[in-house]
Parts: C-alpha cells; structure tokens; sequence
C-alpha cells in the first residue's frame, strides 16, 4: 500500500546541490503539499493518491538538477501516485517526471521539435544537459 500523507506531515527538506536555493522554492514545495492531499480516483479515471517517497525524491532531484537561475517549474500530479515537472518557455518546452529509484521520464522540445523524449532516463546529467538550455529567469 503506497505511503500516504498525513495533514501534519510535511515534505523533508532536501539539501540543494548548487550554493543557492531557488526564490522559487517554497511555492514548489506548498504546490507539492497541496497534490499530496489527493485522494485515491483524484482524477475520476481512477489516478492513485500521490506517494510521499515519490513527492520528496522528486523534490531533491528537482534541486539537483536546477542550476541557478532556473525558471519555477510548474508541477503536476500523475495518475500513477508520482509528480511531473514542467517548463514553458518561449522556444523550449521541458518535462521531468520522477519515476522513483533514480529513473526519469524525459521531454525536450526546442521550436516545436522534439530533442529527446525517453521514458527510462537513469543518468541525472542528461537532465541537467537539458536544463542548462533553459532561459534563466526567477
């Protein structure tokens, strides 16, 4: 049974592995708080409860993998209990979805063309490689 969130429970704080956290996150963090109090069917196509170890590796991979100046990402639930990471930005468009023991969906496009898009990404530098691309914004 997937490990599920309690209301006095809070996402762990995971340490960034760049010098400075982002301003974004703790609009990341309260977004990530809001999605773990969904419940089982939360879509009504039958989605699971989002799982708290999925929402905290999610959480430290997302400060691993943002350098500095990275834009806020935008951050979804997924019907399979996890969170997907999202960025539009003018030519680029960018999802990263935690799928738990250090494997990742991946999706890059650049003016509409699609660079990469794997379902099995295990190495964090070919996200990182991505994310460098990104504009850099607040």
């Amino acid at each position: 049974m997937p490990e599920r969130a309690q209301e006095s429970d809070q996402v762990r704080e995971p340490r960034a592995s760049y010098a400075t956290t982002p301003a974004w996150l703790p609009a990341v963090r309260a977004r990530i708080e809001h999605l773990l109090t969904l419940e089982e069917n939360w879509d009504s196509y039958g989605a699971a409860p989002i799982r708290r170890d999925l929402a905290e590796e999610a959480l430290a991979t997302l400060l691993e993998i943002a350098p500095p100046g990275t834009p806020a990402p935008q951050v979804f639930a997924t019907p399979r209990g996890g969170l997907q990471f999202e960025w539009h930005l003018e030519r680029f468009y960018l999802e990263v979805e935690p799928k738990g023991d250090g494997v990742f969906g991946l999706l890059f496009e650049q003016d509409d063309e699609t660079i990469c898009e794997a379902e099995d990404v295990t190495d964090v530098a070919d996200i990182r490689q991505m994310m460098a691309l990104l504009p850099s914004g607040a």
